[in-house]
């Protein structure tokens, strides 16, 4: 590919099990034998619909330290981190609040190095939006000026 044309790419590193405890060294071992070509990481999923269960291995979870190694190395190392994590369950019942907001902030607050960009803002092909999705986000992200939420992106 021209150079003209590279430059409107951004590679992204994928194909890693975001529950194993190598991942991050594996991450780490392809930037150094590809240096200067990727810029991120993703998008990689902890909850989606029906495709986590399919992942070898443990379930992904946003409390699975392999997950916060992934995220700490992409801080040091200067890379986003594109990830997918459902906003809810499927099929939540009635009233039911969201299950991953609350663990997905604490992930993102206790790595804050990283710069995360939520992929589909959780949404999917059977997961829908929830109720007040926006207005959940805007909340998500209204203290983004604040030094402890300065990598959260909206």
């Amino acid at each position: 590919m021209p150079p003209d044309q590279q430059a409107r790419l951004d590679p992204m590193i994928t194909g890693f099990n975001p529950t194993d405890m190598y991942a991050a060294d594996h991450i780490k071992r392809v930037l150094l034998t590809f240096p200067g070509v990727f810029v991120g990481i993703g998008e990689f999923s902890i909850h989606k619909e029906f495709v986590s269960s399919k992942v070898a291995g443990g379930v992904a979870t946003l409390t699975d330290p392999a997950l916060g190694r992934i995220l700490d190395f992409a801080g040091e190392a200067g890379l986003v981190v594109i990830l997918h994590n459902d906003a809810d369950m499927p099929f939540p019942k009635p009233g039911q609040e969201p299950y991953t907001l609350a663990q997905f902030k604490e992930l993102l607050l206790k790595h804050p190095s990283a710069t995360a960009i939520w992929a589909h803002a959780g949404l999917g092909r059977i997961v829908r939006p929830m109720k007040d999705q926006l207005d959940t986000l805007d909340r998500a992200l209204a203290g983004k000026n604040e030094p402890q939420h300065r990598h959260l992106l909206g």
